[in-house]
């Protein structure tokens, strides 16, 4: 379910794709396009193959549920964002850059929301200290869903 909520974002945001969803999101487009058949088997998502031939393309539109799933998480962002500013507004980038890591060690999906939220411009970048942002968006992790809701492997 971690990876389904920025998804349904990212597709709402008009993002429809699964190597663009695959990129931003820093997962294999195999890997996409798996979760994107458990989204439409959920009834999240609805993918579509458009063109012809080699010009075929998958385009994926939300449906009601993914709708709904979407704007829960855009509120949810919209508070991890409130939380971030608490924390690394008042402080210098040394500061910020460890209060950053201790964030990622208590929960290690921030490693890819940061990047998903400086993205949709959630957060300005000059937020994120310059060398942590730079370790963010170029040494990324691949995330693995294991689809466990406590935790997932990174």
């Amino acid at each position: 379910m971690f990876l389904d909520k920025y998804i349904a974002l990212l597709i709402s945001r008009g993002i429809h794709s699964p190597k663009e969803l695959a990129t931003i999101l820093s997962i294999s487009e195999r890997d996409m396009r798996i979760k994107l058949s458990e989204m439409e088997e959920k009834g999240l998502i609805e993918c579509n193959t458009k063109g012809f031939w080699i010009f075929k393309k998958v385009v994926c539109r939300l449906k009601d549920k993914g709708l709904e799933l979407a704007e829960e998480v855009k509120k949810e962002l919209e508070e991890r964002r409130k939380k971030l500013e608490e924390r690394l507004v008042s402080s210098d980038d040394r500061i910020r850059n460890q209060v950053i890591q201790q964030l990622i060690d208590q929960e290690p999906e921030l490693v890819h929301i940061i990047p998903l939220m400086l993205w949709l411009n959630v957060i300005p970048a000059t937020l994120i200290p310059a060398l942590l942002l730079n370790e963010l968006l170029l040494n990324r992790h691949v995330l693995e869903d294991t689809d466990i809701d406590n935790g997932y492997l990174i």
